[in-house]
């Protein structure tokens, strides 16, 4: 699963309707995700009794009690005989026997679905009993599921059943499955031993909501080693727009004519939302998948249609069977019913193979690349496992709404249209390198996730980490002219550096992790983006022999199984003769946040006049002055086991690794021969989840080398140099005069991957500098290091002839040349927007961001307004972020509204506008106020922590001053700590402290260096 599409929370805004059901068959109920209104209150309610009151009737919870101080009222009433008092008591007495013995009665066991009860929530969870608790026994585990579903898609409701073949491993009353959203009939519910017809006696059935469970309780417990039957007769679910469980998916064909697809997102937590099931990655079955549908509808399912048959429903209806899945999690369990209007493409391999994708008909003709793209890759994994793929068929589909990029179903590929689609004539080189990716990361999950599954979503980097790392390797092998080795060093590695250099950030597998908040919430760039850097740097020190050998062990060992991280490193420690403890190094860095810093310091033996390095490491991280680092709070204090490597000048080309382990502060080692006059350089290819500083003699010497010649240094290296110098001095840890030194020589720099990294650095000065009196100074200086390189670009994209590289130099480089006020690129790029707002002459793919930005940031009204319809009509991937540069006020008061209000049209990935608009300097105040004034709206609007981090909240990124943090800290109190965005908005109040005191700490220094005559040399 590629994880990039809008969260499944964002789409509630009020609960599910079937949640209705549970009020009558509900134990403890506390609700489920997603919430009720207000989304930013956490209600627990009280349905002790049957039924809900009506909206006009208060709850005792919801009233208060009189104060003493209320006026005496007069009582009212009748007066009742003795006579009257003893008859209606003697009344009263009988009706209480009738009850008991009713209730005597009900209680006594029954054969089949028995008593179905709800009571009280608790106050606390007690964890002895099993329901209580929220990840499922052990003692129950399926092995196969029958599932029966009767979809219409012009009926929102479908109906099911399932029938589920268990082991007992100990004895146990309860059978604990997950359901969410569904109803189902307890009557048609039934335990029987395995082979055996007669059902066993159920003392009750409930739903524990807080958990989503669906609880059976045996009158008799079930006995270990023995196999059972459960048989769910029948359950009815709804689908909606939603991106979650069994869903609906709609779009208007060419023909204007309103098309359905039906399609499924089981991961992480959805499969219980289609029907019942044991929803944990551990809980691997085997799936026999049976749908009942109109004719006119095709099923794709994991595996083939083995056979169809006629339907009982109508004549136009009919059945297809699916054959039976592997062993696998309920998260990849897949299912899509694509209409008339879906058409598709095929590859069948000799040996028999079968790949297939599928869109609707407006777009199928671009999905040829996808197509080889996808087959391509699967026979690099097939050929790299010497395994051939287990399912033998691999559908693709493209899905026009979509919760994430793709998803990893087995044997059934889903994407979000956008993803799967590339048009060579409209689209950049990027776009293709996009689909790529995205698909070669799906397909690496056959082998991670699929055939080796995580044994719980602590260790979801088993899966997400290792597609993301294979993405870029087998790209390396497919299409070995991009170099994305490289590519993935800056963009993914260098990116995860920054991400978790906050004392914000956390480690990437988290034990505690347990609440479907949590799981969600845990696919972030740290199990992705983190998950590569980590394998890259044990690939760099294991060595690409036994790095391989180790994964093939791995696969092996656990197919069809479930694997930890403690698994994964035993493997590898096999793989290395047992010459390195794999899981005593790798351990410190999944198992603690954050990363160190290693200090390069020459020194001279006193007594022998030795040279001498010492190596040191220490926490980076970026905090505020009031924040303090708990030491204890991590297992390993901080401390990592680190494979240093370095360079010298005079031996470049022989690169040694030196070992830091965390139970040691510093280690020393000789310079071989006279090293008076060299530079050392640590980290080489960036292949070290690490940074290095070093003495400011060496700081010098590589500034130098970097003036006379920086192509010693390779591109990836002056990366690391620049992106390190940078971090170093945000950090406290480097001279602003040093780091801005470093910048020097980028006037005679020509690649994309030390640019990238400057500008992303260059992007955070201004940032921080943007409000200042200096920055006037700050834009020469920066205009001045493009000037060559701009000047070099043209605005000529040949997507045919150009690679990646070079294309994204482009685009970046010109980015910033119109951010920065070059005129020269500020006034191409508005001739070229008005040539195309004015006679429709098309922009140039790889210049549509830039040219529609400028347009717009200068532009009026009407030229907004028709990239507004533009952007409607479907190229919204590049005009989001132009939509949101205009200099006009009240146009982004009216685009944030549009978009933020979920009944209206809004092209775009809605949470994301707010934050575009705030990091427009014309924006930023407005999109602040946006946010004060619309707060409570956009609590209740949106249910996601990502929506708000990777959203909404990068409004703040401008903040520099003390009355914005009071605006964000205002918003903290306003915010409920249920509610996701709270703990957010802690990350983006401290991040905004460093801010302040960064300006506070070193305008003044940026000034210095402006001024100096070595700035003023590149002007």
């Amino acid at each position: 699963m590629y994880r990039y599409g809008e969260d499944y929370a964002d789409r509630y805004s009020n609960v599910n309707p079937v949640m209705a059901s549970f009020s009558d068959l509900t134990e403890d109920i506390v609700p489920s995700r997603p919430p009720q209104k207000p989304a930013h209150t956490k209600v627990i309610e009280d349905r002790s009794e049957r039924g809900r009151p009506s909206s006009g009737t208060p709850s005792v919870s919801s009233t208060t009690y009189r104060s003493e101080r209320m006026p005496f009222v007069e009582p009212k009433g009748f007066f009742i005989s003795y006579w009257r008092l003893f008859w209606l008591v003697l009344l009263v007495v009988l009706l209480v026997l009738i009850v008991a013995i009713l209730t005597a009665f009900i209680d006594s066991p029954r054969r089949g679905s028995g008593e179905v009860s709800g009571t009280a929530p608790p106050t606390t969870l007690d964890p002895s009993i099993p329901y209580h608790r929220p990840r499922l026994p052990t003692n129950v585990v399926p092995k196969m599921y029958d599932i029966d579903l009767t979809i219409d898609a012009d009926d929102r409701e479908y109906s099911g059943s399932v029938g589920v073949t268990v082991s007992c491993s100990e004895n146990t009353k309860y059978i604990i499955l997950h359901s969410a959203f569904l109803t189902i009939d307890p009557d048609k519910v039934s335990v029987s031993r395995d082979g055996y017809a007669e059902p066993l006696d159920v003392r009750r059935q409930f739903y524990f909501e807080l958990h989503q469970y669906y609880v059976i309780e045996m009158e008799n417990e079930l006995e270990v080693d023995e196999e059972y039957r459960i048989a769910i007769g029948e359950f009815k679910g709804v689908m909606y727009q939603d991106l979650t469980g069994l869903y609906i998916s709609e779009y208007t064909d060419v023909n204007a004519n309103l098309r359905k697809v039906i399609a499924t997102q089981f991961s992480p937590t959805f499969a219980r939302k289609a029907f019942p099931c044991f929803d944990e990655p551990g809980m691997k079955a085997i799936f026999q998948v049976t749908v009942d549908h109109p004719r006119d509808y095709k099923v794709l399912c994991n595996t083939k249609v083995a056979l169809d048959r006629p339907s009982a429903v109508s004549d136009t209806w009919q059945v297809d069977v699916c054959e039976a899945t592997p062993v696998m999690p309920t998260y990849v369990v897949g299912l899509v019913l694509v209409n008339p209007d879906y058409r598709s493409m095929e590859r069948i391999r000799p040996d028999g193979f079968q790949i297939r994708v599928w869109s609707r008909s407006e777009v199928i003709n671009h999905l040829d690349w996808l197509l080889d793209i996808a087959d391509r890759s699967l026979l690099f994994f097939e050929s790299y496992f010497t395994r051939n793929e287990v399912i033998r068929k691999s559908d693709h589909v493209a899905i026009p709404t979509h919760m994430f990029n793709a998803m990893e179903n087995w044997g059934l590929v889903t994407y979000y249209e956008s993803n799967a689609v590339y048009n060579q004539v409209t689209e950049t080189i990027r776009a293709k390198v996009w689909t790529a990716i995205i698909s070669v990361h799906e397909c690496a999950h056959m082998w991670f996730g699929n055939l080796v599954t995580m044994k719980w979503w602590a260790d979801v980097w088993l899966k997400e980490g290792f597609a993301t790392f294979f993405m870029y390797e087998a790209m390396e092998v497919l299409e070995p002219s991009w170099g994305m080795s490289d590519i993935a060093a800056v963009e993914i590695v260098q990116d995860a550096l920054i991400r978790d250099g906050f004392v914000t950030s956390k480690q990437m597998s988290d034990p505690a992790i347990d609440e479907v908040d949590e799981i969600f919430a845990n696919f972030g760039w740290t199990v992705y983006y983190k998950g590569l850097s980590i394998l890259r740097m044990l690939k760099g020190m294991l060595g690409t022999e036994a790095f391989d050998r180790g994964i093939h062990t791995y696969i092996d060992r656990y197919k069809f199984s479930n694997a930890d991280t403690g698994d994964l490193w035993n493997e590898f420690t096999k793989a290395t003769g047992g010459s390195l403890d794999v899981k005593h190094i790798m351990d410190t860095w999944i198992f603690q946040k954050g990363y160190p810093v290693v200090t390069v310091r020459r020194t001279t033996d006193q007594t022998t006049g030795q040279k001498r390095v010492v190596i040191e490491q220490s926490y980076y991280v970026l905090k505020s002055e009031s924040t303090t680092i708990n030491y204890g709070e991590s297992r390993y204090g901080y401390k990592w086991d680190i494979p240093f490597t370095y360079v010298t000048s005079s031996d470049r080309h022989n690169v040694v690794t030196k070992w830091l382990y965390a139970n040691t502060t510093s280690e020393t080692f000789d310079l071989p021969g006279d090293h008076s006059n060299n530079w050392i350089l640590g980290n080489i290819g960036l292949t070290g989840f690490y940074r290095v500083n070093y003495d400011i003699d060496n700081w010098n010497r590589i500034i130098r080398q970097l003036a006379d010649d920086h192509t010693v240094f390779t591109p990836v290296s002056r990366a690391a140099i620049i992106d390190d110098a940078f971090a170093l001095q945000r950090a406290g840890l480097l001279d602003t005069q040093t780091a801005m030194r470093v910048t020097l020589y980028l006037t005679k720099e020509d690649q994309y991957e030390p640019w990238l990294a400057a500008i992303r650095r260059l992007n955070y000065l201004y940032d921080r500098l943007c409000f200042s009196p200096i920055y006037g100074m700050y834009e020469i200086y920066v205009r001045g290091l493009l000037r060559d390189v701009e000047g070099a670009q043209g605005w000529t994209v040949n997507t045919d002839q150009e690679n990646i590289r070079a294309q994204s130099l482009r685009e970046v480089i010109l980015q910033a040349a119109c951010k920065y006020g070059s005129d020269a690129c500020v006034s191409t790029a508005r001739s070229l927007f008005q040539s195309f707002i004015e006679s429709g002459e098309p922009v140039e793919p790889g210049l549509t961001r830039v040219v529609n930005t400028v347009g717009i940031m200068y532009g009026n009204e009407d030229d907004w307004n028709k990239l507004w319809s533009i952007a409607l009509a479907g190229n919204h991937v590049i005009n989001a972020e132009a939509l949101a540069a205009s200099s006009i006020p009240w146009i982004l008061e009216r685009y944030m509204s549009r978009c933020v209000n979920l009944s209206s049209d809004c092209p775009v990935t809605r949470h994301q506008v707010v934050g575009q608009v705030g990091n427009n300097v014309i924006g930023h105040t407005v999109a602040m106020d946006f946010i004060d004034d619309h707060w409570n709206d956009i609590l209740a609007t949106f249910y996601s922590a990502r929506v708000f981090e990777d959203g909404i909240l990068t409004a703040a990124d401008l903040s520099n001053t003390e009355s914005g943090l009071r605006v964000l800290e205002s918003l903290l109190g306003r915010t409920s700590e249920s509610h996701p965005a709270y703990s957010v908005l802690e990350k983006v109040i401290e991040k905004v402290k460093i801010n302040v005191e960064w300006t506070h700490a070193y305008e003044y220094e940026m000034r210095r260096f402006l001024e100096s005559d070595e700035a003023k040399s590149v002007l």
